[in-house]
């Protein structure tokens, strides 16, 4: 499956319909991304999704930011470095070194655990070669109810065996002879539900990526299901196992895939075309301005957007899939039920039209149909492997008209600050008047919230005080305590995630008492969940972790910035802008918590601290709210 939707009877190689998307979500500029095929789905890979690959280059085990690819023998046989990968291109590849005297474990892999679901089926994929006789190429996968390896059914052998399928808890779906050394091949397996029939999947086997043929290798094929309804997650498996010591012979492992069986799921043939499907990646079009804009591959199933001239309005739905963070990192890190009130926007191009492709002109803007633009209405269903939007024209939304704003119900639909009376009239757009500073003064202490309701304050973190253990002591009003945070990887730009040690997590207490204290958290009333931020040095390394919640906050020339993924090192940071490296921190969620935290906040001194935001409110001032807290969206 591709990005594209072919038509038009295939009368040149650019006459496939491509369909873009805008979300105007309140930043900059409009998150883009395309879904492929609307009818059809995107594929993804559940290793992507859950951020464990790609791999990096090094040695020994592979610590992602979903988890750790365990290594099987020691590090200096596991070694990961760019080769020449299937296609012809510089890839990183796993390589499995048989280089010491055991001659049974020699290199090879375990990944992190995949949540699954044992009523679906899935799909696991590898390429894979060698380059001597010596070493056996093992392609596997392990099943678990929780950490406990559990046993999977044999669904179907090549061969059938006599005495019925069999419980397995050390499965492989290949174990043997690659038919020609120094060769890429596929290697496809499949795991069914636990209910489904017992048969080899036409699919499963050995695959030729030049022939784009399955082979007959001469070794045995299985296929399996779950073996009962509590199975929860898997691992994909790569193994070497030589039956000569010590004679450096290597396997070769490059782009693992676990696929979720269904519509979305790439064929063969498209892994066998490109190792990944053609839609992961990024396309361009040229917008109204001449610019080339990039839209990002996100997994999207969008039905429903009938064209018709009498009756009532369509109301078209948009499920976009809900695992890992492709939708988050476009939308600024906002929660779904954000977009409510957020305007979408349809463009349909011919593939020829995108940049750099035959039609594509670089002196005027891109070539499309009329473009159609919805307002996302409610969220229809949520669950752990989607969310489903359901649109509507902008005026067919709860029976307002024309010339009224879009009723919105909890969330706020002014631009933030865009309505403040320090812009000049002709300036002011909407009806947000938030200057940025205690008791909307123009002038005296900021106050500034993040993206999940947290005041950021600036404070030392060696002022913060011990807050692990509180039993019998006492807590004061606004002092910040920290709590210990293991666990956590840093994220390192250009290299792999490592360890980030104990972390502190910062907490202010609400009022003063030395009675059931116990442990700040989110669920202790007698708490609230705070972070800092210090001034911008460009000498100093501002860190990014695999819980963004934990990056670090920075002030320059009165903006307010955080680390938005990797690691920016001191003396080489990337520019302070909206992007890949830097976001913008004060972000207003379009919540009235997120107004009344603003508006109604007090600042003043505290005992061993700066001038802090008080856990006092002062709530006379009206809240210019701009939502309607009535009107129920959420239906």
């Amino acid at each position: 499956m591709t990005d594209v939707i072919s038509t038009v009877q295939n009368q040149d190689p650019g006459s496939e319909l491509v369909v873009l998307y805008e979300l105007d979500y309140g930043g900059s500029q409009p998150a883009r991304f395309f879904g492929g095929a609307e009818e059809e789905g995107t594929p993804n890979n559940l290793l992507s999704d859950h951020n464990m690959i790609p791999w990096q280059t090094g040695s020994g085990e592979y610590i992602s930011s979903g988890g750790t690819w365990t290594q099987y023998g020691s590090t200096s046989q596991n070694v990961r470095s760019n080769s020449t990968d299937p296609f012809g291109e510089t890839s990183v590849v796993w390589k499995a070194i048989n280089n010491t005297t055991d001659s049974t474990v020699d290199g090879g892999f375990f990944s992190p655990t995949v949540p699954v679901n044992p009523a679906s089926s899935y799909r696991f994929s590898i390429f894979m070669k060698r380059d001597s006789t010596s070493g056996g190429a093992n392609f596997g996968v392990y099943a678990f109810e929780g950490t406990t390896n559990v046993d999977l059914l044999y669904n179907h052998y090549a061969t059938t065996p006599t005495d019925g399928p069999s419980n397995n808890d050390n499965a492989y779906f290949f174990a043997g002879d690659l038919p020609v050394l120094n060769k890429w091949y596929l290697l496809v397996g499949y795991v069914s539900s636990h209910d489904a029939a017992t048969g080899l999947h036409i699919d499963s086997g050995v695959w030729d990526p030049v022939t784009g043929e399955k082979v007959d290798t001469g070794v045995t094929l299985y296929d399996y299901k779950f073996n009962n309804t509590d199975t929860d997650g898997v691992q994909i498996r790569g193994l070497g196992d030589s039956n000569m010591p010590n004679n450096d012979d290597e396997i070769h492992f490059f782009s693992p895939r676990i696929d979720l069986v269904d519509h979305t799921m790439p064929s063969v043939q498209d892994l066998l075309s490109s190792g990944n499907p053609p839609s992961e990646g990024v396309i361009y079009f040229r917008d109204s301005t001449n610019i080339s804009r990039g839209y990002t591959s996100i997994p999207i199933i969008a039905e429903g957007f009938d064209v018709s001239s009498d009756g009532a309005y369509s109301r078209p739905e948009l499920s976009i899939g809900n695992i890992g963070d492709s939708l988050s990192d476009a939308i600024g890190g906002l929660d779904y039920e954000d977009l409510i009130g957020k305007r979408v926007t349809r463009i349909i191009t011919f593939k020829k039209y995108l940049s750099g492709e035959a039609s594509d002109s670089t002196t005027a803007p891109g070539v499309c149909l009329p473009k159609t633009s919805y307002i996302i209405d409610r969220i229809k269903s949520k669950n752990i492997l989607q969310v489903t939007f359901e649109l509507a024209a902008p005026f067919d939304l709860a029976g307002i008209q024309l010339p009224r704003r879009v009723l919105v119900g909890s969330l706020c639909s002014w631009n933030y600050q865009q309505g403040r009376a320090s812009l000049s009239y002709d300036n002011r757009v909407g009806g947000c008047s938030w200057e940025g500073k205690e008791g909307n003064l123009t002038s005296g202490n900021s106050i500034y919230v993040s993206s999940e309701d947290e005041y950021i304050l600036n404070f030392e973190e060696s002022q913060a005080i011990n807050g692990n253990n509180l039993s019998g002591s006492s807590i004061v009003v606004d002092k910040i305590y920290y709590t210990d945070k293991d666990s956590l990887l840093q994220l390192n730009k250009g290299g792999d995630p490592t360890s980030a040690g104990t972390l502190k997590e910062f907490w202010q207490a609400l009022k003063t008492t030395d009675t059931d204290i116990g442990t700040p958290s989110i669920n202790n009333s007698l708490f609230r969940r705070v972070v800092r931020y210090s001034t911008y040095n460009a000498s100093t390394t501002y860190k990014g972790y695999s819980d963004p919640r934990f990056n670090d906050y920075v002030l320059e020339s009165g903006k307010l910035w955080k680390v938005r993924k990797e690691t920016q090192v001191g003396s080489a940071h990337d520019a302070r802008v909206n992007g890949v490296h830097w976001i913008q921190a004060d972000i207003c969620t379009k919540t009235l918590d997120a107004c009344r935290k603003r508006f109604h906040a007090t600042t003043g001194s505290v005992t061993g601290f700066p001038t802090l935001v008080k856990a006092a409110a002062d709530n006379e001032l009206s809240l210019p709210f701009g939502g309607f807290p009535g009107v129920q969206q959420r239906r």
